[in-house]
């Protein structure tokens, strides 16, 4: 196994805007590694790290002071993890009197067994009505879906949101959490992973009773074409005939 930095740079006053560049192919991610320190901002910060918009890490900093944390990485994470685009939004601001440095290094090897479709990332439920709805275009999955989600605003008191997700309108997965998911310092915000085996086009995840901001981030996980079962295929290749005696029917 060999250790590879994903992130290594400032971030000051860039607020709710995502920022994008260039990563390293880290392998199949077993270990990850973050550490984050204030250079001046004295308020807690929302953290969330993705790559190819599939969230893997979400943090919530402490109030002008340092935080570094490493976690053994499990699937579909790691996977997840291995390459692709770097995605960071940091809440920090100007008014805040500073920024901070963040560092993220992960350990990897081999190949990734799942890859990520995004769906959401780093966004405002609350602000959608709290309905976010994704296409998946009738998309075999062979995993399920990665889910996180923090309450943030008037949300940070909050208790009993419950949450709901749906694939082709009927719903998979449902939770009400106990609290806001917002912890100062503490470490890691643990994705929700829920297990899903079959065909998905529309993916719509709703709060039953937010009262206001959400930062969600959510992401669908398959096996590689070729890695899929021999029955799956054949169900992808069923499916995709029907679709075209649908088209040439149309026509005639």
């Amino acid at each position: 196994m060999s250790s590879c930095t994903i992130v290594d740079r400032d971030f000051y006053n860039t607020g709710w805007n995502i920022q994008r560049f260039p990563g390293p192919d880290c392998g199949d991610v077993k270990q990850l590694t973050i550490s984050v320190q204030s250079t001046g901002d004295q308020i807690d910060r929302l953290v969330i790290l993705g790559r190819n918009n599939c969230e893997i890490v979400r943090f919530i900093t402490p109030f002008d002071s340092s935080l570094t944390q490493t976690e053994s990485v499990d699937e579909p994470i790691s996977s997840a993890a291995a390459g692709g685009e770097v995605e960071v939004l940091f809440t920090t601001f100007a008014a805040g009197g500073g920024g901070y440095h963040m560092t993220a290094t992960a350990v990897g090897s081999g190949s990734p067994t799942y890859a990520c479709i995004p769906m959401w990332f780093a966004v405002d439920l609350y602000s959608s009505g709290n309905t976010l709805t994704a296409n998946l275009n009738n998309t075999y999955i062979e995993g399920g879906f990665v889910l996180n989600m923090t309450g943030h605003r008037y949300e940070e008191g909050a208790a009993n949101r419950h949450f709901e997700l749906y694939v082709n309108g009927q719903k998979i997965w449902e939770q009400t959490f106990p609290n806001h998911r917002w912890f100062p310092g503490c470490g890691f915000v643990k994705p929700i992973v829920i297990p899903y085996r079959g065909v998905a086009n529309e993916v719509k995840l709703v709060c039953t009773n937010c009262g206001n901001t959400w930062i969600v981030s959510g992401w669908a996980y398959t096996k590689p074409l070729t890695a899929l079962p021999l029955w799956a295929l054949a169900s992808i290749a069923a499916l995709l005939g029907m679709l075209i005696g649908v088209v040439v029917a149309t026509k005639t």
